[in-house]
């Protein structure tokens, strides 16, 4: 089983009013979206399933997941700002810097 997105047809130029034309090869859409895309392949031999693909990124996404799970456990445990003040001082940090930056340069 192969998961992958359909290429639209090439234009013929005469695109109606609301419909966005496909992004060409070259163009910054399509790296965007080409490097966005991430594919997994799963193939059968016999009994047994093997995958192909981006699996670094499944992992990634699964890694983040379990770690998203277990903040939010210690925040149902400790309360939220128990947990998350150095998070909150760090945003509040670089706020600030932002603010004082656009302040001083425009």
């Amino acid at each position: 089983m192969t998961a992958r997105r359909r290429a639209e047809p090439a234009s013929s130029g005469d695109e109606s009013p609301g419909r966005r034309p496909p992004n060409r090869p070259g163009s910054l859409g399509h790296h965007v979206e080409t490097a966005s895309s991430r594919r997994v392949f799963l193939h059968q031999e016999g009994e047994s399933v093997h995958e192909a693909g981006d699996l670094w990124l499944v992992r990634l996404q699964e890694e983040r997941r379990e770690a998203f799970i277990e903040e939010q456990r210690r925040i149902k445990k400790r309360g939220f700002l128990a947990v998350m003040w150095p998070q909150l001082l760090v945003f509040l940090a670089l706020l600030f810097l932002w603010v004082w930056l656009l302040r001083r340069y425009f």
